[in-house]
């Protein structure tokens, strides 16, 4: 894949439609494309922290959320660190990214229409269905954030889903698909909200939803 074309592409989308707040599609750099076996995916780039470049189509620095830990005001950031300590690999080997590459300040206001508008949430979802059809080629496991992310990622890979539990957090469930191609999507809620990693009665359904 070429990262060339494709931040030609989101600079293109960008000042066509008039996001408002810049955008990001891979929080790793560029080269875990060729090595990564598992994916995270949320839904869109939120608030950056200061100084953060808005525009930009990987991190060429590192996993973003590791790299930008002591800085962040995020409660996904010590959640994804601590999903790949229950995974046992490090941050630097999961294809980290969002299903939309374009900010906004609040997942939510992503959905409400408070900050784009039905056009632009087609267009960004549009280019994120376009990326992630060829980046999740070599993925053996996608893990998904959110409804709106999963029924994305379900979508694109013709999956079908295999386990429903709860997931010791209320009503709130994790589900598991698969698709012919034994690819795994794992389904978690927005964890900067639900901060199941943090819950020990979260633990065991967690372990089961991943085969642990």
């Amino acid at each position: 894949m070429d990262r060339g074309k494709w931040s030609k592409k989101l600079s293109k989308a960008d000042e066509k439609y008039h996001f408002p707040d810049g955008y990001k599609l891979l929080y790793s750099p560029w080269e875990t494309l060729k090595k990564a076996k598992i994916a995270f995916i949320s839904l869109n780039p939120g608030k950056p922290p200061k100084n953060a470049e808005l525009k930009v189509v990987s991190d060429e620095r590192g996993n973003s959320y590791e790299v930008e830990k002591e800085i962040t005001e995020s409660e996904i950031t010590p959640q994804f660190l601590s999903l790949c300590k229950f995974l046992e690999t490090s941050p630097n080997d999961v294809l980290t990214g969002t299903i939309c590459p374009f900010r906004s300040a609040n997942w939510k206001n992503f959905l409400d229409g408070s900050i784009f508008t039905d056009e632009q949430k087609r267009i960004g979802l549009s280019l994120g269905e376009e990326f992630w059809l060829d980046a999740l080629k070599k993925i053996n496991i996608i893990i998904s954030v959110g409804n709106e992310t999963t029924n994305l990622v379900v979508k694109i890979l013709d999956a079908k889903k295999n386990l429903e539990i709860s997931s010791g957090w209320g009503k709130v469930k994790l589900k598991r698909y698969a698709n012919s191609q034994n690819k795994l999507i794992i389904h978690l809620p927005h964890l900067s909200r639900f901060l199941l990693f943090s819950r020990q009665n979260c633990i065991k359904p967690l372990e089961t939803i991943f085969n642990k």
